[in-house]
């Protein structure tokens, strides 16, 4: 819960790589919206790319490492939501449990 209050204003206010960032939990998922990411068009119609949709962008894809480092677990993408703008970029974690 520390990260989800510390990391959001390192990304956006920080680093500025987002105009606004939000994370939620919710027992063993991790919800991540961003505002305006500084990656916004690598989920765009002209770039078509596949593997965005696993890895995530540059952020999503730290995230992740981020959240497997201060948990223990695996973590893995499990869906993302893009909005029709590109504007709005939602992505959930699931957090792997068992030994990793």
């Amino acid at each position: 819960s520390e990260l989800c209050e510390s990391l959001p204003p390192v990304i956006s206010e920080n680093l500025q790589l987002a105009k606004e960032m939000e994370m939620k939990i919710e027992e063993n998922q991790i919800y991540l919206r961003m505002l305006d990411s500084a990656y916004k068009n690598l989920y765009g119609a002209y770039g078509e790319l596949k593997s965005i949709h696993f890895l995530g962008c540059p952020i999503v894809s730290a995230v992740a490492c981020v959240l497997a480092k201060v948990t223990g677990k695996m973590v893995t993408i499990q869906k993302d939501n893009v909005s029709p703008d590109g504007m709005t970029i939602e992505v959930w974690y699931h957090v792997i449990e068992g030994e990793t």
